[in-house]
């Protein structure tokens, strides 16, 4: 298929209502998707279009944010340094924040946005940065992943800026933001584990200085449904594991394996809750270097359900996170709030938690002490 000759003159859309013996606004309706421009016939469109790539037609995108008050083009505020990160790296680096943001992007690029990354290191400078480019019609809305703080989406709701944010697990908060419902995964893992016997629990809820707020939702969550479920008692919840000083995913499991090993038999957790799946791999290959075995020991639940949950060995019984519904529908809210605000109209804020899921595999069995 040969491509279009390009003229030194680019293509005007003058030209492309002579060629097509359309009227101005009729092509700029189309080009510029300006309003009411769905109402046009198929045939219409795709005569449009066709004349636009013969002649080698390229929208000046700056006039067409200009003509159509938006700018397809939406702002992805991530922080740059992932929590538990001592490096300077990238946030699509890391696998969260990454499959966060490869979700979020397949929704906007199908409904045709761009996502830009937008630096989240200082809030106040995110908030700033992001009203001026919202002012400027360079972006029509923010989607703030990562650890947002309440105080971002309330300047970002006063500044007039459309924003959401992605899993979302602060405060109720001004503004929209979609996410887990933390509190009802951990009972989800519980009444699994209790279905199963298990009575001395464990939860790996702790690595690193800074925790990210669903982790501490987590936490919060099993102390009170242990002592709900009258689980609880003395240091068998094991809530604060691991120590603060442990960093990352990875030592934090090999840790609590090490502390589990040690404990005297009648005192050891019988399963243990992690935050994450990378946590839970490393708690079951350390207990296995201790001569203790996953599920017949101790049963292991991670958290995610990562590609590596099915192909383990065993094969890791995890709490589906649900990232693909929860980018999703924090899109769909999110274009919605940039249609409202166009339209003049008062967009009331959606706050939403989706529904926590248990995927049952090997990892864990009956307890038998």
């Amino acid at each position: 298929m040969s491509r279009p000759k390009l003229s030194p003159v680019p293509a005007k859309l003058a030209d492309i209502a002579a060629a097509t013996g359309l009227s101005l606004s009729t092509v700029s309706r189309v080009l510029n998707r300006r309003k009411l421009h769905e109402r046009l016939s198929r045939k219409t469109t795709e005569r449009v279009h066709a004349a636009a790539r013969r002649l080698g037609y390229l929208p000046h995108h700056g006039a067409q944010a200009l003509a159509t008050n938006r700018s397809l083009v939406i702002g992805a505020a991530v922080p740059p340094n992932p929590v538990g990160r001592k490096e300077e790296s990238s946030p699509l680096g890391d696998e969260y924040l990454g499959k966060l943001l490869g979700h979020a992007e397949v929704f906007f690029r199908a409904r045709g946005f761009d996502l830009l990354l937008l630096n989240a290191a200082d809030s106040k400078s995110l908030c700033a940065r992001s009203a001026a480019k919202f002012r400027a019609r360079q972006i029509d809305g923010v989607l703030l992943a990562g650890n947002t703080s309440a105080l971002t989406l309330r300047t970002l709701e006063l500044e007039g800026v459309p924003a959401v944010a992605v899993d979302y697990a602060g405060p109720l908060a001004a503004g929209s933001h979609v996410g887990l419902d933390n509190r009802g995964a951990i009972a989800v893992g519980l009444d699994h584990l209790q279905s199963l016997g298990h009575r001395r629990i464990a939860f790996l809820g702790r690595h690193g200085r800074t925790v990210y707020a669903d982790i501490a939702v987590r936490r919060r969550a099993f102390r009170e449904e242990m002592a709900r479920r009258g689980l609880a008692s003395g240091s068998s919840s094991f809530a604060d594991w691991p120590a603060p000083e442990i960093q990352g995913s990875q030592e934090s499991g090999a840790w609590a394996a090490d502390q589990i090993a040690a404990l005297p038999l009648r005192r050891r957790p019988t399963a243990i809750l992690t935050v994450d799946d990378v946590q839970a791999f490393a708690v079951v290959q350390r207990l296995r270097e201790h001569g203790l075995f996953c599920p017949l020991d101790v049963s292991v639940v991670g958290f995610d359900d990562s590609s590596p949950a099915r192909l383990s060995s065993p094969a890791l019984t995890t709490i589906d996170h649900g990232l693909q519904v929860i980018a999703e529908r924090a899109g769909a809210v999110l274009l919605e709030c940039i249609e409202h605000r166009r339209e003049g109209k008062v967009f009331p804020p959606v706050r939403e938690k989706i529904p926590a899921r248990l995927i049952r595999r090997e990892s864990t069995a009956r307890a038998i002490r």
